[in-house]
């Protein structure tokens, strides 16, 4: 399961560079249009926009993986043994429940979207899958996570996961 999550996250990677040298192009090109040529591309701002929101969400998935994420670890350094596993593993299950949220609420609105964005006339909805997408490769990532707390192949100290 961790290679396929390996391959996912360099595909990702290799998706956010690109959405990212997207923006600044089209950026680019509009500002130099603007101040060079007096026109601009209408739509430029509408599908930066896009490629900003898939970018991010693309790139949730990524930091996941990698346990990249802004961690409070008071509580986790003062546990020990089966208390840090048991709280691990509760944590690791109230994620589980945030990231089915997440991808039910997406789901949803992707279903009961009707808007459609005022210059390109892309649905709202395509907007949102990347929620959806990110949402549901975390459930699966967080599964794993918890399957490894429970075999008692999980990281049990914060140095240990800095070496990784």
């Amino acid at each position: 399961m961790n290679a396929l999550f390996a391959k996912i996250d360099n595909i990702i990677k290799y998706l956010c560079a690109a959405a990212l040298a997207g923006m600044v192009l089209l950026i680019f090109i509009n500002t130099v249009l603007r101040y060079f040529l007096n026109r601009s591309i209408v739509s430029t701002e509408e599908i930066c926009r896009f490629l900003f929101v898939w970018a991010t969400f693309l790139a949730i998935i990524s930091v996941w993986h990698k346990h990249g994420h802004i961690a409070v670890t008071t509580i986790t350094d003062r546990l020990h043994g089966k208390s840090l596993i048991l709280f691990r593993f509760v944590c690791s299950f109230l994620t589980l429940i945030c990231f089915v949220s997440i991808v039910y609420g997406s789901y949803e609105y992707i279903g009961e979207n009707s808007y459609y964005a005022q210059i390109t006339g892309i649905s709202y909805g395509f907007m949102i899958l990347p929620v959806a997408i990110s949402g549901a490769i975390c459930l699966l990532i967080t599964i794993e996570q918890m399957l490894q707390v429970i075999t008692g192949k999980a990281f049990m100290n914060n140095d240990e996961e800095a070496k990784e």
